[in-house]
Formats: C-alpha cells, structure tokens, sequence
C-alpha cells in the first residue's frame, strides 16, 4: 500500500513537486520559530522581546490563514503558493538581519502570514491533484513530509550552530535565501505548478 503510494505520487504530474516543496517549507521555513530564543537575545532582549516576537508570528500566521480562507480556490492557486514561499524567504532573510524589536516583530509578522498561506495553499493543491481513491494515502505521504521537515530541520540547523560556529542570524538568513531560491527555480522551471 504504501509504495503504492509513492508510486502514484512519482507518476502524478505535479505531485511529487508539492511533496517535496512541503517538505522545504517546514525544514527551512520554520527555523524562524525554532531560534526564537537565541533572537530574543541577538536583539538585547529577555523574556519579553521573546513573547513579542512569538505573538507576531503567531498573528501573522492566523492573518495569512484568514487571507486564504477568504480567497478560497483560486485561479492561479499554484502560482500564488509560489509567490507567498519567495515572500516568506524574503520576510525571513530581513528577520534574520533586524536592527531592532520593531522591525524583526513586522518581519515576523509578514513572515507568518506568507508561512501560513503557502502551507495551506500547497496542502489544498495536493488534494485537489489527489483522487478519491488515493487521497487519504497520499496525504499521508504529505503528512509524513511535513512532520519529517519539522523534525530534522531544527536538528540540522542546531548542528551548523554547534559545530561549525554559524550563529541563529546566519542560519536563519540561510534558510530564507534558500526558500527564495526554491520559489524562484519552481516559479521559473516548473510549469506545472504554476499553471494548478
């Protein structure tokens, strides 16, 4: 059953992109909330500046979740998951470098609300790509990536930190060039998606 599965994924035109891009977005994509702690004090803060920026995220994230509630299915859903992905990789990058508390919370906020529309919009283009028969075991396989990348993706970054010296901001700016650089080789190359 479940190499069943990949194998419909692999073979599904478009599919096995969106697995995989669900798999960056939570491996690269939510190093924002993981370094939290290491950012509250790159900004001369405590306690406080950390409950600042956690309550900006989360903001931005419901935000981007009413955003796309209230678009509902759109023409060019595939295109516009793109779009939000290179804005989150943008929103995270200028987080990474913020001079201050006011800034960094703005660029959170943004941030979430471009985390939250693509996660969503890429979990509605799988199951719309998914049929009846095979929807509930190809979401699976997507679930599986999403955890996946909430699991290693902290791990990974943590190492760079500890054994290579890279500090939270470089690791952070890292993964935000790199989700652009995603979105920009997807929107480019990758006609499928953008067309869904």
């Amino acid at each position: 059953m479940l190499f069943r599965s990949f194998g419909f994924i692999s073979n599904r035109p478009g599919m096995k992109p969106l697995i995989l891009l669900s798999f960056t977005i939570t491996f690269l994509g939510f190093q924002i909330m993981a370094f939290l702690p290491p950012m509250a004090r790159q900004l001369q803060g405590g306690s406080t500046t950390m409950a600042f920026l956690s309550v900006s995220s989360g903001v931005g994230a419901v935000t981007g979740a009413l955003i796309v509630a209230a678009i509902g299915r759109s023409r060019h859903q595939g295109r516009n998951s793109l779009l939000a992905l290179m804005v989150l990789g943008l929103t995270t990058t200028g987080y990474a470098f913020a001079p201050n508390v006011p800034v960094a919370c703005a660029l959170l906020f943004l941030a979430g609300i471009s985390l939250m529309a693509v996660f969503n919009m890429n979990t509605s283009l799988v199951q719309m790509l998914a049929p009846d028969d095979m929807r509930g075991r190809v979401m699976s396989v997507y679930n599986l990536s999403v955890r996946g990348g909430q699991a290693i993706g902290p791990l990974v970054a943590g190492s760079l930190i500890t054994n290579y010296g890279l500090g939270p901001r470089n690791v952070i700016a890292g993964c935000g060039v790199l989700l652009l650089c995603v979105g920009l080789y997807l929107f480019t190359f990758n006609r499928r998606i953008t067309e869904l």
